[in-house]
């Protein structure tokens, strides 16, 4: 065991887990159906469908994310060498997406949590001193 204290220096594991969420900017009310004022109709306001803001959701989400780091720091006989290593996965999935609307429909736009993003890698680290300490 002392063989081994004399060759590492120092040895640290790392790791994190984190889980978020994000309501997209824009329209925070996509799961509604939306209305709008739009003129007057025997001399009352007329109360009419907001085709333009698009169809509503009612299974809209917010926006999901997950992120995993692992890690090992590593340091070599008093500081000569120094390893580090990391890996990493971050998932994001039901990121909004708007679709276009044929014009017959009559709406210009469809919202949805239709696309997931992945991101994982690994960055790793070597770093020596030719000179002693």
């Amino acid at each position: 065991m002392k063989e081994i204290a004399k060759t590492v220096s120092f040895l640290k594991i790392r790791t994190s887990y984190g889980q978020s969420g994000n309501q997209p900017g824009g329209n925070a009310y996509g799961y509604y159906s939306r209305y709008m004022v739009s003129g007057t109709y025997g001399g009352a306001s007329a109360v009419t469908p907001n085709y333009a803001d698009g169809v509503a959701q009612k299974d809209l989400t917010w926006e999901a994310t997950k992120e995993v780091n692992l890690g090992l720091d590593l340091e070599l006989l008093k500081g000569r060498f120094f390893f580090s290593a990391d890996w990493y996965n971050k998932d994001i999935n039901g990121l909004y997406y708007t679709l276009a609307m044929p014009n017959t429909s009559g709406y210009d736009n469809y919202n949805t949590n239709a696309v997931g993003v992945r991101n994982r890698g690994y960055e790793l680290m070597l770093k020596a001193k030719y000179t002693a300490p």
